[in-house]
């Protein structure tokens, strides 16, 4: 099991009004050197704010005007996003594309992930309009410009991808990360929808501990018991710390790790032949999102060179 984790890319971005990568260079785990005036004359080169830029009304002052609640209302806008949003960094999670960090303009400062699409079909907007869940990343707008469709959803920092393999990642916690996927999928499943892309790259974490399944876009109605299978490749992900392709065996190499009831759980995604089978699961009946709030922090500090992990010694 990897004790460290891969280096992380860092991204340049050519203008915020694409995302074309530059360079990609890779940080490894050597403390790069501090330079704060060179660091600052990367930020802007202009001084000023364009006259041009205006600050829009929050969604959900949108959402009042139209009698809807903000989760019902996203709305579609025929304009690029950077009026309402200033660019911060680009992020790659997992194998999604890049994605760029912005902050809202104007009085909420709200931090979002704006990722662009070449084109969104009408079956896309349609999914990513319906499928409203607290287990699924929330889409805050849509913006259809010329050549180039941008969704802004809430900030997510982390995958599930940057887990695996993690030495903090018990029983329990495992528990509360794949109950949280099982309870998104249970959703899809009553709309008669399944993902059918799940990837430990595409499920996100969030600091409080909550895991959220993005790329709800290409979302189609359930036609087999692929979902359930996947939850199983993720789990085992999870578990064994090593990139899990489709099609591979469910097993684990250190079993040992884990309880009784983990590894039944991972074995019954194999034959479940429906999504509210396995919330029926004993290793389902107990578990807490606020558990995961210890693993998210170490999860963000694995990437910096100068942690020491220090959880070993709970078992003396």
């Amino acid at each position: 099991m990897p004790s460290n984790p891969p280096p992380l890319p860092t991204f340049t971005i050519v203008s915020p009004h694409c995302f074309a990568i530059g360079r990609v260079t890779t940080m490894g785990h050597e403390k790069m050197p501090s330079n704060t005036q060179n660091r600052l004359q990367k930020l802007r080169s202009q001084g000023h704010v364009d006259p041009s830029i205006r600050v829009e009304p929050l969604r959900t002052v949108e959402a009042s005007r139209d009698g809807k609640s903000a989760m019902e209302s996203v709305p579609i806008k025929a304009c690029l996003p950077w009026n309402a949003y200033e660019v911060i960094y680009a992020l790659h999670l997992g194998d999604n594309g890049p994605v760029v960090v912005a902050e809202r303009r104007g009085i909420s400062f709200d931090v979002v992930d704006i990722g662009c699409f070449e084109a969104l079909s009408d079956d896309q907007i349609r999914m990513l309009k319906a499928i409203q869940h607290p287990n699924f990343v929330t889409v805050h707008e849509i913006y259809r410009a010329e050549t180039k469709c941008y969704v802004a959803y809430e900030h997510m920092p982390r995958s599930l991808e940057e887990v695996a393999g993690n030495p903090y990642l018990s029983s329990d916690r495992l528990a509360a990360i794949v109950g949280q996927i099982v309870v998104a999928l249970a959703y899809l499943e009553g709309k008669g929808l399944q993902h059918g892309h799940l990837a430990s790259s595409r499920i996100l974490l969030h600091p409080s501990g909550t895991v959220k399944l993005g790329n709800q876009e290409d979302c189609t109605p359930n036609t087999s018991t692929k979902d359930i299978r996947d939850v199983g490749l993720v789990m085992m992900e999870l578990m064994e710390g090593d990139d899990v392709k489709d099609g591979t065996t469910i097993g684990l190499d250190h079993p040992e790790r884990w309880t009784d009831s983990a590894i039944e759980f991972l074995s019954a995604t194999t034959s479940a032949s429906s999504v509210s089978e396995l919330l029926e699961h004993p290793f389902l009946r107990s578990w807490h999102k606020a558990k995961l709030k210890g693993l998210a922090s170490f999860v963000m500090a694995w990437t910096r060179p100068d942690y020491e992990y220090l959880g070993w010694q709970n078992k003396l």
